[in-house]
């Protein structure tokens, strides 16, 4: 597991992530069907992990209508070996044999609507890394994390957005930095240098990256 480490020290600056939201406008009155739409545009899932394709009908009063779901790969002739769909229960689930590049669009079809999404194999970064070796926060402040990544043999580092994924920080002393479930540290009011240190768990809680026997730098 590659672990990242940095020391903390003392500055607060204060990052705001805003999750896209998805608005829908329904229909009004009457039972018969005006439209159909994924909630999602693309959905990832790690092997064997079912995903639920999730739709909603407009209006939502809609009723005595059919909905055909339509498959279609651009990059394997195979896909539908590395793959499973349950209509009735709309759970998508990749195979463990599945292609790393394995991505379908899914159309779901009713009547003279339809909506298109993808369902793709997720992404992990393969090297990870913190965007300052060293930071400081304020006495009883806080301090927003940003972990960046390298992923599909890219170059170049790129934000590890945490909304996206399962990152795991760890403080080598809670009594002067604690860590919690987000990217946020806080002091507790002590003075001294603590280590944070980043995971990534897949959605079955197995961590992402092998072990690797790094030598801690320090500052």
């Amino acid at each position: 597991m590659k672990k990242i480490m940095y020391k903390i020290f003392a500055s607060m600056f204060i990052c705001l992530a805003i999750l896209p939201i998805f608005v829908a406008c329904s229909g009004t009155g009457g039972s018969e069907l005006r439209g159909v739409k994924f909630t999602q545009s693309v959905y990832e899932a790690d092997r064997t992990v079912p995903v639920k394709l999730e739709y909603k009908v407009y209006p939502s009063t809609a009723q005595n209508y059919n909905l055909d779901f339509d498959f279609y790969s651009e990059t394997s002739s195979t896909w539908n070996t590395q793959c499973t769909f349950d209509k009735n229960t709309r759970l998508f689930t990749i195979k463990e044999n599945a292609d790393d590049n394995f991505e379908l669009k899914v159309t779901v079809t009713s009547g003279n609507f339809s909506d298109e999404c993808r369902v793709r194999l997720k992404q992990y970064p393969t090297e990870i890394k913190f965007s300052d070796d060293k930071l400081y926060i304020n006495k009883n402040g806080t301090l927003d994390l940003q972990l960046l990544g390298k992923f599909n043999g890219d170059s170049e580092f790129s934000s590890v957005l945490p909304e996206k994924y399962n990152i795991e920080l760890t403080s080598s002393n809670n009594s002067v930095v604690a860590t919690n479930d987000t990217m946020v540290v806080a002091s507790n009011g002590k003075s001294g240098s603590v280590i944070i240190t980043a995971k990534i768990k897949d959605l079955s809680g197995n961590y992402i990256l092998k072990d690797r026997d790094d030598d801690i730098k320090e500052a």
